[in-house]
């Protein structure tokens, strides 16, 4: 016969325990992957689709002699609970970004993307909300080789990580990368994003890769080629 002894002094701290565990849990998104929200949830409220028309008004309002996506530090113009990591074509080898952040913030990583607008040429070129839509999709649905690790793990599902967001205004800095010259425009994006919640303090490693074909006409089509390992210092 064995003889259970359970002090009453010890109940609060079971209790106070499996408060903490349970909320560690309710802290995490529901059904998430390594950390990763998934498609139909809306982290801090906003739906990856509203998310990424932010992606693109924080990443057309950069400098491009600071742009992150370019080398810059990868705090430039970052605001609020959730930071933008940017992707811009591989040329040869893989790129290697490094980037330190606060604890406590979400991070939203594009694998491929493309946005359609109101100020710049064809093939990114959409006169009404509807055509610049059209275009986006047009544009994205020739993404290829799509993958993403974190931390060293495969992300599963990939294709169901796409997304499309809402028409939405940006004002781009005057020195912008895709040397937009109005002072407004109009547009709506296309692509695959994950949003990671926080992640532990230390370092993490994220690598994205995707390709596509930008030209819709003749053929060869020029391809954009990403593969881009983000190593992320969390304070």
């Amino acid at each position: 016969m064995t003889i259970r002894i359970e002090s009453t002094a010890m109940r609060p701290l079971w209790l106070a325990l499996a408060l903490v565990l349970l909320a560690a849990a309710l802290s995490l998104p529901a059904n998430a992957q390594g950390g990763i929200y998934p498609p139909d949830s809306t982290p801090n409220g906003n739906t990856y689709g509203e998310w990424s028309a932010l992606w693109w008004r924080w990443f057309l309002s950069i400098d491009a002699d600071e742009h992150p996506a370019l080398g810059g530090d990868c705090a430039t113009g970052q605001l609020g609970s959730v930071w933008y990591l940017a992707t811009v074509p591989s040329v040869g080898a893989p790129r290697l970004v490094n980037c330190t952040i606060p604890s406590g913030k979400l991070l939203l990583i594009p694998l491929i993307n493309v946005e359609c607008s109101n100020v710049e040429p064809t093939p990114f070129y959409g006169e009404s909300a509807e055509d610049r839509q059209k275009c986006a999709n047009a544009l994205m649905d020739r993404a290829a080789s799509l993958a993403a690790w974190v931390d060293g793990k495969h992300v599963s599902n990939i294709k169901n990580f796409r997304f499309t967001s809402p028409n939405f205004s940006f004002v781009p800095h005057p020195n912008n990368l895709f040397g937009i010259e109005a002072s407004t425009g109009e547009a709506v994006g296309d692509g695959y994003y994950l949003m990671l919640a926080p992640m532990s303090p230390g370092t993490h490693t994220i690598r994205v890769m995707g390709s596509l074909h930008v030209r819709l006409d003749d053929p060869p089509p020029a391809q954009v080629r990403i593969d881009t390992t983000f190593v992320i210092n969390v304070q």
